[in-house]
């Protein structure tokens, strides 16, 4: 006799933004106000995968602590090129 099961566990594709090795400078750079189509172009990811990943996984706290600035990465580097990257044309 053969069981089914009453519920499928549904696993759709990988968020690539997720899996992607700059996620977390993705998402600062998203918060910053870069617009979707410069972070597609700089990190070669499609902008409606950056426009998906930051309303469904970036959560408010995320966000407040992007806004925050109190990463290990928190260099003037780092800000300078965000602040070029978020204002080019």
């Amino acid at each position: 006799m053969v069981t089914r099961r009453r519920f499928h566990s549904r696993r759709g594709p990988v968020c690539s933004i997720c899996a992607h090795p700059d996620r977390v400078r993705i998402e600062a750079t998203r918060v910053a106000g870069a617009s979707l189509d410069n972070i597609a172009k700089k990190f070669g990811v499609s902008r409606d995968a950056v426009h998906r990943h930051h309303v469904n996984h970036v959560s408010e706290d995320d966000k407040s602590r992007y806004l925050a600035v109190d990463f290990p990465w928190s260099d003037r580097g780092f800000y300078a090129e965000l602040f070029r990257f978020c204002f080019a044309y």
